[in-house]
């Protein structure tokens, strides 16, 4: 069905709290094919692929991309991200929808936002900007109809 993954940043630092590279880094995030949810936080990344997406290249390009951004922006070279990352596979509609909604959550739990509409870096296939889940979408034509 889904796999959930976690790209934190190197020794929890809080890079992705500059607003403009946020913006930047997560725009990038927008373009990849398989995704259906993602959440930038200051220190982390997490993200909803469809199980069928090579995960290994796709974080590989993610990981360069976004970290060229961050060096644009101040980071020190090779600073950006820890290596390897965390992920569990997620089984059912129910767990996918829930997983997509705490993803939404996240940033208003830790206390960045108010509200899910109030955090621009965070997105899912099945939610819509207030947070209300939508119908399930199985294929990017539906995706395209539901977004």
């Amino acid at each position: 069905m889904a796999v959930e993954v976690l790209l934190e940043t190197k020794n929890g630092a809080p890079l992705f709290a500059d607003d403009a590279l946020r913006e930047c880094a997560f725009e990038r995030l927008l373009f990849d094919r398989g995704m259906r949810g993602c959440c930038l936080l200051p220190e982390c990344l997490r993200l909803l692929y469809d199980r069928t997406v090579d995960l290994l290249p796709v974080l590989r390009s993610l990981r360069i991309q976004t970290a060229e951004y961050a060096e644009i922006y101040g980071a020190p070279v090779g600073s950006v991200w820890q290596r390897g990352f965390r992920f569990r596979r997620i089984a059912s509609d129910e767990d996918l929808v829930a997983a997509a909604a705490a993803l939404l959550q996240a940033p208003v739990g830790r206390g960045l936002a108010e509200c899910v509409e109030g955090y621009e870096s965070a997105f899912s296939a099945f939610h819509d900007e207030q947070g209300r889940s939508l119908p399930p979408v199985v294929d990017d034509r539906q995706l395209e109809v539901a977004g």
